[in-house]
């Protein structure tokens, strides 16, 4: 399908507004060690890769490394669980199993 000019238009302008775009608001090579990681971690969480402005957050507050990425998605609530954060989450599997295997 072809663009019209001024279709081509609307979306470049609709790119150019969205966060962390990767080499413009990103550097590349940082962009590139950020994002296998974020996405590692919401793919199974929320089923989705990493939303651009989780990453423009990741990196705004410096959050550029694996160890990093992982504690700042760790400290969110998990969106299955209540009151428990991301982090938190394989403990509170592990115990919640164990409470229904004993309680039966």
């Amino acid at each position: 399908m072809a663009l019209t000019p001024a279709q081509r238009k609307i979306g470049e302008a609709w790119y150019l507004k969205l966060p962390a775009k990767r080499g413009i608001d990103i550097p590349a090579h940082v962009y590139d060690q950020m994002k296998p990681v974020a996405d590692g971690i919401t793919m199974p969480m929320w089923g989705r890769p990493a939303l651009p402005h989780q990453m423009a957050w990741l990196y705004e507050h410096g959050h550029t490394q694996p160890y990093q990425i992982h504690a700042a998605f760790g400290a969110l609530p998990h969106p299955h669980a209540p009151n428990v954060k991301v982090g938190e989450y394989p403990d509170y599997q592990h115990a919640l199993s164990t409470y229904k295997e004993h309680s039966q």
